[in-house]
């Protein structure tokens, strides 16, 4: 193969690799966003189950829980 072929070659294989490289960022970016959307609902329901387990309903419903537990 000569020099000229070689280069040419290279040259689309940069480009291929360049086209690669743009659809991973853009994938690599739609993750990211996805997983911090993830990551405030987790955050969001974590709260919710702390405020129902603090909340006077839960704890005067305990008792309930428990024996229901152990007649299982």
């Amino acid at each position: 193969m000569d020099n000229q072929a070689e280069l040419e070659r290279l040259r689309g294989e940069v480009r291929r690799l360049r086209a690669e490289l743009r659809n991973a960022k853009a994938v690599n970016e739609e993750l990211t966003q996805r997983l911090s959307a993830e990551q405030s609902s987790a955050v969001h329901f974590a709260r919710q189950v702390q405020e129902l387990r603090g909340s006077a309903s839960w704890r005067l419903t305990q008792p309930l829980r428990r024996l229901s537990r152990r007649v299982r």
